[in-house]
């Protein structure tokens, strides 16, 4: 059975964090709005939010598909969030992860079933949500030395959840940092605004990466929070000055020609060893969002 099937007699289907199903979904004949917070998806009903920045305010569906993050915390912002979304005693398909995620996974899983059990019937289906390795994660995995942090499974954990009573929505409670985003033709580029002031230089070559290469995918890799450039190769660097930085990318980007690209640059030159496209563009973005 695939996960279109289990959908085949809903009027409207919410999608939250699956564009490739919404997108499949929605090319059969489905009512989809997808919820997503990454701006393009070519998607025709496409709302950029993040699930637990602020309570659903869009007609309810007859049911819903989730992959949230594979962490606890996420994990229950984005249920609670779709809850209520749905209309009364609507359907969850939610992708989790298996116990093969980390050595806590299945301490984890069963920790989050008790707290929806609470509200909502629990139940696991005998369907096995496969994964495409992304690009990130396929980078991560040319150079890392070991297996264990520097792969995911594949595969997920399908359950539905048939909300009894509606949970109280949740938020992240932690303090979470402004990250901008530069969508230039396929590639992304993503900068933390948060300072490095013990740094020496404006860009630093992480002392973990590979030839700039992040060799994780895990959140347990050490010093994992240091990294404040991201890319969607899993390219990372450390920057002294992140908003110079950003300001810095804004004019080598909208430079025109890859000489102008190398000019602007400027201090940040470093940054053309990473595989930023060179300009002209067919599409050129820049969005934030918190994190």
């Amino acid at each position: 059975m695939i996960l279109s099937e289990l959908v085949r007699h809903s009027k409207s289907v919410l999608a939250v964090g699956t564009p490739s199903l919404a997108r499949y979904l929605e090319s059969i004949g489905h009512e989809v709005l997808l919820v997503d917070r990454q701006p393009i998806h070519a998607v025709r009903n496409h709302r950029q939010v993040e699930p637990g920045s602020s309570p659903p305010d869009f007609g309810k569906s007859t049911i819903a598909i989730i992959d949230p993050p594979w962490y606890p915390t996420d994990a229950k912002i984005w249920i609670a969030w779709t809850a209520h979304g749905i209309e009364p005693q609507s359907q969850m398909l939610v992708s989790l992860w298996p116990d093969t995620t980390r050595p806590t996974a299945a301490k984890e899983f069963e920790e989050l079933k008790s707290w929806i059990s609470q509200w909502a019937e629990f139940e696991i289906l005998d369907v096995v949500p496969q994964y495409k390795a992304p690009l990130f994660e396929e980078a991560a995995l040319k150079v890392s030395e070991g297996p264990s942090m520097g792969l995911s499974p594949r595969y997920g954990r399908l359950v539905s959840v048939r909300p009894r009573t509606l949970p109280v929505l949740l938020g992240h409670s932690e303090l979470r940092s402004t990250w901008i985003r530069f969508v230039v033709d396929d590639y992304q580029l993503a900068i933390c605004l948060k300072e490095n002031k013990a740094l020496t230089r404006p860009v630093v070559l992480h002392p973990l990466a590979k030839h700039w290469i992040w060799p994780y995918v895990s959140k347990r890799a050490r010093e994992r929070d240091l990294i404040n450039l991201w890319s969607s190769r899993n390219e990372v660097a450390l920057l002294r000055d992140p908003r110079l930085a950003v300001e810095t990318l804004r004019r080598a980007l909208k430079s025109g020609d890859p000489a102008g690209f190398r000019d602007q640059l400027g201090s940040y030159g470093q940054l053309q060893d990473l595989s930023i496209p060179r300009p002209p563009y067919r599409r050129l973005l820049e969005w934030q969002h918190q994190q």
